[in-house]
């Protein structure tokens, strides 16, 4: 199996837990992940001696226009696009009853499992992460693509510990100035969003970031996910509580990013040149 270093790995013959050939090329082995509608497996390219990802769907639920949009919004939604923090969507196949979508595999899991199993992470490391993050969300709102579904468990990280942004299925160009559709998690969506509000989606997953960014160096997250949903709205009115241990800078940052009113949240072009995020570059150039 492919360590955490290098995908690039030969498979061993007496490795039975490959035992699945889909075509054209790919031997499909244990379960890595599981959502609501797919699991996510490891599998072997032989065409490139690589392993990779393999989302696979069952269209036998009885759900599957639902599923089959789903797909197709994924697919279209990162077709052609390439970025050091972005997951890679190689192709979309359709076998049977069950559709496989190949991926970029990151050996070293999610973001959740990541700060479940480190803790609370440094100022300095967190920022190094943001980066990554700020990177990939830049270049997803060029193109007016909208994540939608920002969370620890969509951010992968790769071989080189790299942050990648996953799982499209919720993404959504926004043409105009406005979204108008419900989706994601409560633990991460932005007010206005639940409300039922037309939205600007830029905002929306700027509130996302601003909730990774807590979770980065407070190893929780700010508000809870379960309750009414005027419930959950009242908490967020409020500031969420911050170690007294964070920079000032760090602290104002994740509050600006967590502004209930999205015309008052920063945008994301001003959160580049925040004190907290230039401090990376500042010490680069020292």
């Amino acid at each position: 199996m492919a360590t955490a270093n290098n995908n690039r790995l030969p498979l061993h013959r007496g490795d039975h837990s490959f035992n699945l050939f889909i075509p054209p090329s790919y031997l499909l082995g244990p379960t890595i992940g599981n959502g609501e509608f797919a699991k996510v497996k490891l599998a072997y390219d032989l065409r490139t001696g690589v392993y990779v990802a393999v989302k696979t769907f069952s269209r036998r639920s009885g759900r599957y226009m639902m599923l089959d949009e789903q797909i197709i919004r994924e697919t279209l939604a990162v077709k052609g696009l390439r970025h050091d923090h972005i997951v890679r969507l190689y192709e979309t196949i359709l076998h049977g009853n069950r559709v496989f979508q190949v991926m970029e595999y990151c050996p070293y899991g999610d973001l959740r499992k990541f700060i479940n199993q480190k803790g609370a992470l440094s100022e300095d490391h967190a920022r190094e992460f943001f980066g990554h993050l700020m990177l990939a969300i830049s270049k997803l709102h060029s193109v007016d693509l909208i994540h939608r579904d920002l969370k620890l468990e969509n951010i992968l990280l790769d071989s080189k510990l790299r942050l990648k942004i996953a799982d499209f299925g919720c993404a959504r160009r926004q043409i105009g100035k406005t979204l108008h559709t419900i989706t994601g998690s409560y633990a991460y969506g932005a007010p206005e969003l639940f409300r039922g509000d037309n939205y600007n989606g830029k905002l929306t997953d700027v509130w996302s970031l601003g909730i990774i960014l807590y979770a980065m160096v407070m190893a929780k997250l700010p508000f809870r996910d379960k309750g009414t949903l005027q419930e959950l709205l009242d908490e967020r009115k409020e500031p969420p509580a911050l170690a007294h241990t964070l920079s000032l800078e760090c602290v104002d940052l994740i509050l600006l990013m967590l502004t209930y009113d999205p015309r008052n949240r920063i945008p994301l072009q001003q959160i580049y040149s925040h004190p907290w995020l230039r401090a990376r570059e500042l010490s680069q150039e020292e």
